[in-house]
């Protein structure tokens, strides 16, 4: 039997505690256990522990001793597992941190002491390819809230860098679908004229424009085949852009109704 580091508690005994986390009464020395436990995993060894912790919330109340520090030790039970578990794991273009320090507001819950503040580092160890375990240390007072400062600095910035890149490869997926469905709309509208007389007045139509607003020859660029579908041009079915460019007017047509439509598709100059 042995002081507990922390509050001097009594009951603490070398190696992994004799006192279950329920019955904890120093939350430093409970952050430890948590440690120990997820290092050791072996429900053999921690058997109160682990049917303590698989209990529903409100029999995890009734058995603990203090209801505060045990929903505390619940919820670093398995803060420490996930981080042990997804050490190596990346998410969002960025691997997970694999250090964890921790600010302790510390006392004996059993006995009216002053609050001590202590900083715990707990660091992901590398003990064989693809196996990990925890080390935990205390970290001296001086030297505590600066790592703890450091700690919550890099927590921010990766999770700020993880949000930049989830919203950029949100804004990609968008455009994506964006134009998927511009050309799925135009996709849909060329079929559907195709089986009604308009068809013919909607490409009349489509080609007075182009005539009078987006065509100029005073530039024309030679070609014999349309830079889209590669057919030969004809001489009744053609559209020379401003830019000099010349396309058929079906697939000019088909082009405007896509995203960046009114754009060459060979120099991409506006013609709108």
């Amino acid at each position: 039997m042995s002081k507990c580091t922390y509050c001097n508690f009594q009951n603490i005994s070398d190696g992994l505690s004799q006192t279950p986390l329920y019955k904890m009464c120093c939350e430093a020395n409970m952050i430890k256990k948590c440690v120990e436990i997820v290092n050791i995993n072996c429900d053999y060894l921690c058997r109160d522990d682990i049917e303590w912790l698989n209990l529903s919330e409100d029999d995890r109340m009734t058995q603990a001793s203090h209801t505060s520090l045990a929903k505390k030790a619940y919820k670093c039970h398995y803060e420490i597992k996930d981080m042990l578990e997804t050490c190596d794991e990346t998410y969002w273009g960025y691997k997970n941190l694999d250090y964890c320090v921790m600010k302790v507001a510390n006392k004996c819950w059993y006995q009216d002491e002053e609050v001590d503040t202590i900083y715990l580092n707990i660091q992901v160890l590398e003990l064989q390819e693809g196996i990990h375990r925890l080390s935990v240390n205390t970290i001296s007072t001086d030297n505590g809230y600066e790592c703890y400062k450091d700690f919550t600095s890099a927590k921010k910035q990766l999770l700020r860098a993880r949000k930049r890149k989830r919203l950029e490869q949100r804004a990609r997926q968008i455009e994506n679908d964006y134009t998927h469905s511009q050309r799925v709309q135009a996709a849909n509208i060329l079929i559907s004229i195709s089986q009604t007389p308009t068809e013919r007045s909607l490409l009349d139509e489509f080609d007075a424009v182009a005539k009078s607003e987006l065509v100029t020859k005073n530039k024309q660029i030679d070609a014999t085949d349309c830079a889209i579908c590669y057919n030969a041009l004809g001489e009744t079915n053609k559209i020379i852009l401003r830019c000099g460019h010349q396309f058929c007017g079906d697939c000019i047509f088909r082009h405007h109704q896509c995203h960046n439509g009114s754009s060459c598709p060979s120099c991409r100059a506006q013609f709108i």
